[in-house]
């Protein structure tokens, strides 16, 4: 009786050290991610790769897929110092880019990794997009004078193409006509009083399409008012 005591005792506290070193390991692992973006036909959009719970890299090695009839890649920037980056454009006829960080030792900090700049196309279809991330074979991390794979859960984002707005240049309150009210809106923005928020009051506010909301903007609708130079359309 006392053998299979001992015995049953031996046999749960073999699987209570299995189940603690399943959830340690499941803890351990490293998540890296995606975000995801929005904008217009002929926008740019900025996307982060982030990493959290990092356990630990020598070297990282991402492709991202993207829809190559919707998106355009521009360029990317590492935001990890120290190390070496390197970034493989993508050419018009593949949809993919790979980006990767090396350093001499191990990286075990979080955050932002790397800042994906894409272009959404002239005449994408309005919806979401969805982007891939994969881990690439020259991913490894450094164990002391040897090499193990990294391994991290990956999370994926997308790009969403805003459906083009049928709202008029200069309308910023988005009820049909350019007055004396938008003019009002207009100037207390760029007095700083009050701010224009929205995407679709953003966009009308900025009237000559140069990415920036100003005087310039302010002048061209108050002409618009007082008739001396009409915005087209």
């Amino acid at each position: 009786m006392k053998k299979i005591t001992i015995t049953v005792l031996a046999v749960l506290l073999l699987l209570q050290v299995c189940v603690i070193a399943s959830y340690v390991a499941a803890q351990s692992e490293s998540k890296i991610s995606l975000s995801s973006g929005q904008g217009y036909a002929g926008d740019t959009v900025e996307l982060t790769v982030s990493v959290e719970d990092n356990t630990g890299f020598g070297s990282l090695e991402l492709t991202v897929g993207f829809d190559k009839n919707v998106l355009e890649f521009v360029g990317a920037e590492c935001e990890f110092s120290g190390g070496m980056a390197q970034f493989t454009p993508a050419s018009a006829a593949d949809g993919f880019a790979v980006l990767t960080y090396t350093d001499i030792e191990n990286v075990t900090a979080d955050g932002a990794v790397f800042t994906l700049i894409f272009r959404i196309k002239n005449g994408a279809p309005s919806g979401e997009s969805p982007l891939t991330l994969s881990l690439g074979d020259g991913s490894f991390a450094y164990d002391g004078y040897d090499m193990k794979n990294f391994v991290a859960t990956l999370n994926s984002g997308s790009v969403t193409v805003n459906k083009a707005s049928t709202a008029l240049l200069g309308d910023v309150d988005l009820d049909g006509d350019r007055d004396a009210i938008d003019l009002l809106i207009l100037s207390r923005h760029n007095i700083g009083t009050e701010l224009i928020t929205g995407p679709e009051a953003i966009r009308n506010a900025d009237i000559n399409c140069d990415g920036s909301i100003d005087a310039i903007d302010l002048l061209i609708l108050a002409r618009h008012n007082i008739g001396t130079e009409l915005i087209v359309p």
